[in-house]
């Protein structure tokens, strides 16, 4: 094995679960906490079909671990670099159209959605899935049910506007410049307290 089924045939499941989990759902509240004042993720798609997506990358990697002597294309860098650079294209190209779509760039969690986990989610899916023909049936179910749970979170969302998370958010009463505002007040006020108990850490509010 070379490449990526190396690495997955390596790695401990725990450590690759974790990872994915972090890259693709968790790290996107830590980023919009940062740049926009309030930690959401009101898609449904890019949490719970997000986690189907995972579930599908880990049964193949249950597989490869299981592999005793590789398939052809486990062997092959260059399967695994034109898979690399279809992912980071339509990365690019991901982008390009919603920027295009609604002129502006976008929020830096939207735009790391796009540019990184739609880009990781391809790659990891176009490295995995094919190993799956080489499972169990059950493992083909529980791979079909899993992209069946994410197709129908996309259309879920798609339907109820959660795709524009920003215009959602707008739409039931939260408006997130009203966040970063807050949070500027609440820096210049800190920055002016001039005792460590006074309107620092342990402030009370009332």
């Amino acid at each position: 094995m070379k490449g990526i089924y190396w690495f997955l045939w390596q790695c401990p499941m725990w450590a690759i679960a974790l990872t994915l989990v972090f890259l693709v759902i968790g790290i996107l509240f830590i980023i919009r906490d940062w740049r926009e004042g309030l930690p959401y993720n009101v898609s449904v798609a890019s949490q719970q079909g997000g986690l189907a997506l995972i579930g599908v990358i880990l049964i193949g990697v249950e597989i490869i671990k299981r592999q005793q002597s590789s398939p052809l294309w486990m062997g092959s860098l260059d399967f695994q670099l034109i898979l690399l650079t279809i992912s980071v294209i339509f990365g690019i190209v991901y982008q390009w159209i919603v920027v295009a779509k609604s002129n502006e760039w976008g929020t830096a969690a939207d735009a790391y959605h796009n540019l990184f986990v739609a880009p990781l989610l391809l790659f990891m899916l176009g490295a995995t899935v094919p190993v799956i023909l080489l499972g169990t049936r059950l493992e083909w179910n529980f791979s079909i049910f899993f992209l069946t749970i994410w197709f129908a979170t996309l259309v879920y969302d798609w339907f109820h506007g959660r795709l524009q998370q920003t215009r959602w958010l707008a739409a039931h009463g939260i408006y997130l410049f009203l966040c970063r505002r807050e949070r500027r007040r609440e820096r210049r006020r800190r920055r002016r307290s001039v005792g460590f108990f006074d309107g620092g850490f342990f402030d009370i509010p009332y």
